[in-house]
């Protein structure tokens, strides 16, 4: 029983960690969005897709670079994404290799992969400001990305101190295995060679990312940093609350 759970094991991660849903190639997003469709060349050949959202407002402050969570695709990010063009940022939100309409399949290294084609398209691009935001497990992109690109600053929602620390606590069997190496997102080493600033937003009842996974980051944060923390805060509903809000518009000034 138990070497048919170890072999097994490697493919229930994956499940786990990278729930993703293809798209249609013709797909059309909602007609309330301003968008362009971009798609960004990864090392191996293949192609990402990504939306730049546009801000309606005249005198843009620049761009963020939105990594989404490991579910679900464009057709449910682009919304969430587009919550931030209100504060007058254009955003480049971007789908993962097998997410949606992108070509590939998920693993790590196809994240990593995806975080250097959007950096790529953003040095071709003219913004006078660049924000890298990461949104629970695109937190650990974002993280990458800023170690790869001197952003103005780095924004984690709902983030983690990596994956096998986390997938232990949520998922019983990997107390007592975890494949080495297999997922690793190691926020923990990325976050201490950033020398921007983070501004780490967590809700205090988020039982996907915990609170205290978030918190362990915290004596890895510099003086210029932030931890915010938002009570009742869930894993899906820290957009909805004043705290989230109220900070957003300190730091996006």
């Amino acid at each position: 029983m138990i070497p048919a759970i170890l072999c097994i094991f490697p493919s229930m991660l994956h499940l786990f960690v990278f729930q993703n849903k293809p798209l249609d190639i013709n797909h059309q997003f909602d007609d309330s969005l301003q968008y362009q469709e971009i798609w960004l060349d990864l090392d191996s050949n293949q192609r990402v897709h990504s939306l730049l959202l546009s801000s309606n407002q005249d005198q843009k402050k620049g761009i963020i670079i939105y990594y989404h969570g490991n579910a679900g695709n464009l057709e449910r990010w682009s919304k969430e994404a587009d919550r931030l063009t209100k504060y007058g940022y254009d955003v480049l939100v971007v789908d993962y290799p097998g997410y949606g309409k992108s070509e590939g399949k998920p693993s790590e290294q196809g994240f990593y992969s995806t975080a250097k084609a959007s950096l790529a398209w953003l040095q071709e691009q003219s913004y006078n400001k660049t924000i890298i935001y990461g949104r629970s497990l695109g937190s650990a992109v974002a993280l990458y990305a800023s170690t790869q690109f001197r952003s103005d600053m780095t924004i984690l929602e709902t983030t983690f101190y990596d994956m096998p620390t986390l997938v232990k606590k949520r998922f019983f069997p990997a107390r007592f295995y975890y494949p080495s190496n297999d997922v690793s997102f190691p926020n923990h080493k990325y976050i201490q060679n950033i020398n921007t600033p983070i501004h780490i937003l967590q809700g205090d009842k988020d039982r996907i990312t915990p609170l205290s996974e978030a918190q362990k980051l915290i004596p890895l944060l510099k003086a210029d940093d932030s931890f915010t923390l938002i009570k009742g805060g869930t894993h899906r509903n820290l957009s909805t609350t004043p705290a989230y809000r109220n900070k957003l518009n300190e730091i996006l000034q």
